[in-house]
């Protein structure tokens, strides 16, 4: 052997010693892992749960998707384990086992039994400023428009307590009472008869409701509760809904304040929708990545006045809200859903521009020119999306401004030699641009 190949092999022995590791055979390296103590026990108590008839059942939705979870309910350090199963004689029987881990085994707690065609969805909500945790189980209904929920506390004395059982159409877990701990936000109802919010608190043992609130009239079907924040800092929940003329969206902004749950972006008088409607399927969020939630509205560019034209281009106006209700305009945006992008507007651009769309060869142009009634109106800048055979292409056109590229699409930006008073930079545009997300287009 060669003196340098022996120091290399030396070495390595060393580190092997050093850090403490054990010289397996060949044999030994292709055995499988031996399961732990913890893992047989618990395999042998799901075993007598489906040697009874029973069958694994599966959450459809959420976060927590796995038929056996671990979880520590009372926050002391050992995880409880939670397992869904179906009782194999009727399919709409749903039993939730929690089992308590002692030393080397897991002893059967308790269990909570449910109705329905499926286990949707399961959560645990914080329930103390010390981290104990509930358990939330959302079952699917037959007629698929509503559904049921059963929410419990833990006890390592006495297992599962079942506090409430209802049934929703939309459910949504939040801290808006802002005691460090998690509220439960529902809507029940449908859009002929009309929708109910209702905020339920957990406190010493006991869930109680803390207030309810109409939503707004034209809300035929909510389509996504979120949790954020308002321009003074109180939380607050954000219901988007399809209005009753089937298109674009409009926000009910619910908080809690004095005792009461409140829809501030509903009219008291008329229980329609204050201003919050968009006639562009584009949600609420954090436009400015200021924390707060601003919610869009639709504005007509300028020289359209007909928002039933085909070809009618608008302009977002994003709002930030404060518990009273009164609105700030944050910023102005394009959105350009159908291909998935976006432009800033810069200050006092606002009703000073306007835009046209064409496809020439198979590639979409966006172009932003200053507003000139009557007149010609001079271009400020272009935006190009590009997709197939034309891609390649417009990547080594060096006339352009490269913008951004996903899987999908390529996009850049043209600035005309003599752009008027409106000009903007290659590096200005490029800030200015940015690629939708799925969450901002519906």
């Amino acid at each position: 052997m060669k003196p340098h190949y022996r120091v290399a092999a030396l070495a390595a022995a060393l580190l092997l010693l050093l850090g403490g590791c054990s010289f397996y055979s060949g044999d030994d390296l292709l055995l499988a892992p031996q399961p732990t103590r913890n893992f047989v026990a618990l395999q042998v108590q799901l075993r007598k749960i489906l040697d009874g008839g029973a069958l694994y059942a599966v959450p459809q939705s959420g976060r927590n998707r796995s038929t056996i979870q671990l979880v520590d309910f009372d926050n002391d350090g050992t995880d409880e384990a939670i397992a869904f199963f179906r009782d194999s004689s009727t399919a709409s029987t749903f039993t939730v086992y929690v089992f308590k881990k002692t030393d080397d085994d897991y002893v059967l707690l308790d269990s909570v039994t449910g109705q329905g065609l499926s286990v949707q969805a399961v959560e645990y909500p914080v329930f103390s400023r010390d981290g104990e945790k509930g358990l939330l189980v959302t079952w699917g209904l037959e007629d698929g428009q509503t559904s049921a929920l059963t929410l419990c506390d833990f006890s390592p004395d006495s297992g599962i307590r079942t506090l409430l059982q209802t049934d929703f159409t939309n459910y949504r877990l939040s801290d808006l009472t802002g005691d460090g701990t998690d509220e439960l936000f529902t809507i029940s109802g449908d859009g002929a008869k009309g929708r109910i919010a209702v905020l339920y608190g957990y406190q010493d043992g006991r869930v109680s409701e803390l207030g309810r609130a109409s939503v707004s009239q034209e809300a035929v079907s909510i389509v996504r509760l979120t949790a954020g924040w308002l321009e003074d800092g109180a939380a607050a929940v954000f219901a988007e809904a399809r209005p009753d003329s089937g298109t674009g969206l409009l926000t009910d902004i619910f908080v809690y304040g004095g005792g009461q749950l409140r829809n501030i972006t509903q009219n008291t008088e008329s229980g329609a929708s204050g201003g919050s409607y968009r006639a562009m399927s584009v949600y609420a969020t954090d436009i400015d990545g200021d924390h707060i939630t601003e919610v869009p509205q639709t504005v007509l560019m300028e020289g359209f006045s007909d928002p039933n034209e085909p070809d009618a281009l608008y302009l977002l106006d994003w709002y930030a809200f404060a518990s009273d209700g009164t609105p700030k305009l944050k910023r102005t945006t394009y959105h350009n859903v159908s291909e998935e992008w976006s432009f800033r507007l810069p200050e006092g651009w606002r009703s000073r521009v306007t835009a046209s769309k064409e496809t020439i060869g198979g590639v979409s142009r966006t172009t932003f020119c200053e507003y000139v009634e009557g007149g010609e109106s001079p271009v400020i800048f272009s935006v190009y999306c590009c997709t197939g055979d034309q891609r390649d292409r417009y990547v080594m056109r060096e006339d352009l401004v490269a913008l951004a590229e996903t899987a999908n699409a390529y996009y850049a930006g043209e600035i005309p030699p003599a752009a008027g008073e409106l000009s903007l930079s290659a590096e200005e545009l490029s800030s200015r641009f940015s690629v939708l997300t799925t969450e901002w287009a519906n």
